[in-house]
C-alpha cells in the first residue's frame, strides 16, 4: 500500500521542482502558462494514484488482508497502466517544453544540441516503457 503512494509523492515532488525551475528561468507568458498547465496534470496525476491506491480494494483492509470474506480487489493492472502511461506523456512534456526556446536562442547549433541532450537524459531511463510493455503484453 505504501509503495505507490510514496512512488506517487516523489514523482510529483520531483516533476514539480523541474517546472518551478522552469518558471525561475524562463520569462515568456505563453511558456509559464504551458508550465501551469503540466502541473496541474502532475497534481490530477498524484490524485489519481492516490485514488487508485485506496479504491482498488474493496474494503479497503482487504489489500493487505485477503482473509476478510466478501472482499476483493479490481484490476491493478490496468490502474497501472493508465498511470504510468500518463506519466510518460508528462515526462515528454517536461522534456520538451523548454526545446522551442533552446532552439530559437542565436548560439551555434552544435551547443543547442548539447543542451538539448542534457536536458533529454532523463527520457534514457527506460524502466517505465520497459515496465508499460510487459504490462500490455500482460493484458493482451
Amino acid at each position: 500500500m505504501a509503495a505507490p503512494i510514496l512512488w506517487g509523492v516523489t514523482t510529483c515532488v520531483i516533476k514539480f521542482s523541474v517546472l518551478t525551475f522552469y518558471l525561475d528561468i524562463f520569462e515568456n507568458r505563453l511558456f509559464k502558462r504551458c508550465v501551469y498547465v503540466v502541473m496541474v496534470v502532475t497534481a490530477l496525476l498524484f490524485c489519481a494514484v492516490i485514488l487508485g491506491t485506496c479504491l482498488l480494494c474493496t474494503p479497503f483492509r482487504y489489500a493487505w488482508d485477503k482473509t476478510i470474506v466478501g472482499g476483493h480487489c479490481a484490476d491493478s493492472t490496468k490502474n497501472y497502466l493508465a498511470v504510468g502511461i500518463v506519466n510518460m506523456i508528462i515526462d515528454f512534456a517536461i522534456v520538451g517544453l523548454p526545446m522551442p526556446i533552446l532552439w530559437g536562442l542565436q548560439m551555434p547549433t552544435n551547443k543547442k544540441i548539447a543542451i538539448s541532450t542534457i536536458l533529454a537524459l532523463g527520457l534514457l531511463y527506460v524502466r517505465d516503457l520497459h515496465h508499460l510493455y510487459n504490462i500490455t503484453d500482460n493484458l493482451l
